[in-house]
């Protein structure tokens, strides 16, 4: 993510919502208003680099002040080179597939009537604002409102924010966001260390008095640690206003602030609050910061930073790096903001509509477990779900009827609730959530600079009560990353509560996904799996899900049936194959998403000189389809003359329903008919290796049959906690693929002597009917 550049960026296939000008539900008419200050002009109306930042770059500076409000409307919101075609129109048309348009025009240049750091002063964490206001000036002076009247007086209406739908106001320079870190302790040690050049200005005796008449420091307060340069505290952070009395959301910017900036005020506009918390704060029991909610995945979270080079590259002006391509809208808030219309098919011609596939824990149950294929977030297409909402089931009195706290809201049905807290335990959820919501990601469109595709799962509240959205971590161990390193050569590591902490939190497919491919719930009684991974000729990225009630297999007979395997090698080659047809024999329901059982597949092998592995350890099959089961072994040192592999399926909604078969490797360069001793120990469910060839961790354009196919991540099983997250499936480190890679290793063994091979069909424990 902070090592990526403009050269990564995917588009969505058939899309152009750049040039899609009007949503087809919500067009938004907004203005773009330019302010600048007595002692601050526009930095693009300045030579190259004349600023103490280094601003403006070389990609626009010496512009006219006349033509700077067209400048910051085109940069925003017309296709250009400058932007790289990406705008804030084509965000919203993309978070909504077309549903939602923002289209501006710009007002001003207008100069506000006093110095920069006399509006950037006035934020709650620059207090006391006193002892950094040099003598003489008030630093306690109202962008929007100093705005509104020269605006209103520019074009002769008593309240423009009546005119519009919503209003972004742009100051001159930067905003405090995007500096305080890195004109701050990225560039000094300490306080003491900042230079005169990036404090206050001082007189010909170098002197510089506060309004106390105090001597100034080079230094200043800052919202997330005690202290950054004074010339960065200076400028205002960038906050929004919702709607209110008829008048327009609106929110107040820079010229460092990137579309992710807009992106995130825009959302506050629209009605959402913020998801994220301090990652240098000392909230914690022992002093340090809480995990972070929902990492970069999010644009009401950090994910308004993503873009090149992300976090620490936010600072230019004009603004097309880190910042300018935030992370779309999670599934949450397109939910709240009505964004996203729920996905219904029809039983007669099977028409689907919607993307938004909704549950209730109680009809989960009631079902056993779902099985569906979810589409990349940024691809919004009709009839094709891109997630899951499922509602936990409320507390209720012995009447039926839902409980509610002393203000009259429901209670949740998060059955965490009073595990942990967050003050506590630093890594708590809190409890109190309302949902769990899955959802794919993956590197296209705005999302194109996040650090991951995957699934990502979260759990969710109703209410903006931060933390509303929290992103189950795939790998919670502390991701031990370099932040930055200090001008003495020192690196400094991220903190606990960094966004990028959660950097590979995405659930991946497959045994070998460098990732995990399921997560177990157990106090609400929930199992989520991450099945197979698919890309079709267009580059759009599915993933084949499946969520499971612990508590109920639902009302089908589960069954299963294997057939006999196919070999492909001998114990002469380095890898033999043994392929087999897995039959879900269960009986059939009504509902699609839950005619499907899960299975967990297990090996063992004979001889502990060979080590199986199979692409994944979950598959799914819909009532009476076949699927293939593709399992691998791997030799090492010298073998026996027959090696024999046995194959375990069970089916996860009742584990009564399991039946085993053996694949025979041998030798023998002679046909024979005699079948081979086949083992009588019990399979396990712990591979004893790893395969040799490592699948990509990145998905092909080959898209994959889930009917013949078997998904391509898995791993062993999973366990659990008696904490409120739940517990996480053991993997090993590698890659994630569509299966139909996986049998491209079947090529290697074409070469190969073929083995006389016996299959002995062996079902153990199984209680179904076929």
């Amino acid at each position: 993510m902070d090592d990526m550049t403009w050269d990564d960026y995917t588009p969505v296939p058939n899309t152009d919502w750049a040039n899609d000008t009007e949503g087809s539900e919500r067009p938004f008419h907004g203005a773009v208003v330019l302010l600048d200050f007595t002692n601050q002009p526009f930095l693009v109306t300045q030579d190259q680099g004349s600023h103490t930042f280094g601003n403006p770059s070389g990609l626009a500076h010496n512009i006219p002040r006349d033509d700077v409000p067209q400048f910051y409307l085109d940069l925003l919101n017309t296709p250009n080179e400058l932007n790289h075609g990406r705008t804030i129109n084509e965000y919203w048309m993309e978070q909504t597939g077309g549903r939602l348009s923002v289209q501006m025009e710009a007002f001003g240049p207008y100069e506000l009537p006093g110095k920069i750091e006399e509006y950037g002063l006035n934020d709650s964490f620059n207090k006391p604002n006193a002892a950094f206001c040099p003598q003489g000036e008030s630093c306690n002076k109202d962008i929007r409102r100093d705005a509104l009247s020269l605006w209103s007086a520019d074009i002769g209406v008593p309240n423009p924010l009546t005119e519009f739908d919503e209003v972004f106001y742009i100051t001159a320079g930067h905003d405090e966001s995007t500096t305080w870190e890195e004109f701050g302790r990225m560039l000094f040690e300490n306080p003491e260390d900042v230079t005169d050049t990036f404090g206050p200005p001082r007189d010909e005796n170098g002197v510089a008095l506060d309004q106390n008449g105090a001597p100034m420091a080079n230094a200043a307060k800052t919202r997330y640690i005690p202290w950054t340069s004074w010339s960065a505290a200076i400028n205002h952070w960038p906050n929004a206003n919702f709607p209110s009395r008829g008048n327009a959301g609106n929110s107040t910017q820079a010229e460092s602030s990137g579309m992710g900036t807009f992106a995130h005020e825009f959302s506050h506009i629209l009605g959402i609050s913020d998801n994220y918390g301090n990652p240098f704060g000392t909230e914690a029991a022992d002093g340090g910061p809480l995990r972070d909610t929902s990492g970069p995945f999010d644009v009401l979270a950090r994910g308004q930073f993503g873009g090149p080079g992300g976090t620490h590259q936010r600072w230019g002006v004009p603004s097309v790096a880190g910042g300018s391509q935030p992370a779309g809208v999670a599934l949450r808030n397109r939910i709240n903001l009505d964004l996203i219309d729920l996905y219904t098919q029809d039983a007669q011609t099977g028409e689907a509509t919607g993307n938004l596939i909704t549950l209730t824990q109680e009809s989960l149950n009631a079902q056993g477990s779902i099985v569906t294929n979810l589409t990349a977030r940024a691809v919004m297409l009709p009839g094709k779900p891109t997630g899951i909402n499922i509602a936990f089931e409320r507390p209720k009195d012995a009447l039926g009827n839902v409980l509610v706290d002393s203000r009259g809201r429901p209670l949740s049905g998060d059955d965490s609730n009073g595990s942990c807290t967050r003050a506590a335990q630093w890594d708590c959820d809190g409890g109190n959530f309302d949902n769990y919501t899955l959802e794919v990601l993956d590197r296209m469109g705005t999302d194109s600079f996040l650090p991951d595709h995957g699934v990502l799962i979260s759990k969710t509240k109703n209410a903006d009560s931060n933390p509303f959205i929290w992103a189950i971590d795939a790998n919670p161990e502390n991701i031990d990353t370099v932040d930055y390193v200090r001008p003495d050569g020192t690196p400094i590591m991220i903190t606990r509560g960094d966004q990028r902490q959660l950097n590979d939190g995405l659930f991946h497919a497959g045994n070998d996904s460098g990732s995990e491919y399921e997560y177990v719930d157990e106090v609400n009684r929930l199992q989520f799996y991450v099945v197979d991974m698919k890309r079709d000729d267009d580059g759009l990225l599915s993933y084949d899900v499946a969520v499971r009630s612990l508590d109920n297999p639902g009302p089908q007979v589960r069954g299963l049936a294997l057939g006999e395997g196919t070999v492909t090698g001998t114990t002469d080659d380095d890898i033999a194959q043994c392929t087999v047809p897995l039959t879900n024999t269960g009986g059939a329901v009504t509902n699609a998403l839950a005619n499907s059982d899960i299975y967990r597949i297990t090996t063992s092998v004979d001889d502990r000189n060979w080590t199986p592995s199979t692409p994944s350890s979950i598959v799914t099959a819909e009532t009476g389809e076949t699927i293939t089961v593709p399992v691998y072994l791997e030799h090492g040192a010298v073998t026996a003359s027959t090696a024999t592999l046995t194959v375990t399926a069970t089916s996860e909604n009742d584990p009564t329903k399991t039946q085993s078969v053996d694949c025979v490797i041998t030798a023998a360069a002679v046909p024979t008919d005699e079948p081979t001793d086949v083992p009588t120990d019990t399979p396990t469910d712990e591979p004893t290796g790893e395969p040799t060839d490592a699948p990509t961790d990145e998905p092909t354009d080959a898209p994959t049959d889930p009917s013949t196919t078997v998904p391509a991540d898995t791993g062993s099983d999973a366990g659990s906690d008696d904490g409120s997250s739940g517990a996480l499936a053991s993997t090993g480190v590698g890659a994630e693929l569509p299966i139909a890679l996986v049998g491209g290793l079947g090529l290697l063994l074409l070469g190969g002597i073929l083995a006389t091979i016996t299959v002995q069909r062996r079902r153990r424990r199984s209680a179904e009917t076929l």
